[in-house]
């Protein structure tokens, strides 16, 4: 199985409200400055108040510690033709308000939803750290990146579910077998420019696979793959792009 990720649909409303425990959230687009407010009040008493920041497009409350108190989940998106959104997770204390961490998801998309039935929430995403890395975007492929709120924090916990992450790399593989049974063109040199090349379709498929691999914590059997499947002369310039640059290793 195969999780896609792309950018989120949303409605361009200019008001977003939500009602929840007794307090009104409400964010206001200003058309003007291209900015969302954002405030918190109850009984008409304000409790939280943020500057103009970007888009909001959904404040929603979920429970994703599997506890009596529920999370503030606020939604932005910064414009552009592919990006960017990102999550903020708030939460009261003692009646005060306060974001404590956010998620960049750049132009990937995710889900809310509870990966092992253990009343506790997953954040379901992908990572677009390869977008326009080595090929066009529409080629990018998304490796997958779970996060679970804990403490205040959110953490990465691919190595809990390797069945996703294991099936994404099958799919991914399958990619990569197809394509090299069609037939690709190396570069001539490891300095030429493999971007929007066969070499660089190539590489956008095998570094997710990397990714997945090392959030697995076998980073090596991702680079066995790429020298079973990668036969042109720049390989070890992608390999050590990988290492260096994506901090794959």
């Amino acid at each position: 199985m195969t999780f896609i990720f792309s950018p989120l649909l949303f409605a361009q409303d200019d008001t977003v409200i939500l009602k929840y425990n007794g307090y009104l959230f409400t964010s206001i687009y200003d058309t003007a400055n291209f900015c969302s407010s954002f405030e918190i009040t109850k009984k008409g008493n304000l409790v939280f108040q943020d500057s103009c920041n970007d888009r909001i497009y959904s404040i929603k409350a979920y429970n994703l510690k599997g506890n009596n108190n529920k999370q503030i989940v606020v939604e932005y998106y910064t414009g552009g033709a592919h990006c960017c959104t990102y999550t903020s997770i708030g939460e009261f204390k003692n009646n005060n308000f306060k974001f404590t961490d956010t998620i960049y998801w750049g132009n990937a998309g995710y889900e809310i939803k509870d990966l092992d039935g253990d009343g506790v929430m997953e954040f379901l995403g992908g990572s677009d750290m390869f977008a326009y890395a080595f090929t066009n975007y529409s080629e990018t492929r998304f490796p997958i990146e779970i996060f679970r709120y804990e403490n205040g924090k959110l953490k990465i916990v691919n190595d809990e579910f390797p069945d996703i992450i294991e099936a994404e790399i099958k799919d991914f593989k399958k990619d990569v077998q197809e394509f090299v049974k069609a037939g690709y063109e190396c570069p001539k040199s490891d300095t030429e420019d493999t971007f929007n090349t066969d070499a660089g379709s190539l590489k956008t498929m095998l570094a997710p696979i990397v990714a997945d691999y090392h959030s697995l914590g076998d980073v090596q059997e991702g680079y066995d793959y790429i020298n079973k499947m990668y036969k042109c002369i720049d390989k070890a310039k992608f390999i050590k792009i990988l290492k260096t640059d994506f901090k794959l290793k």
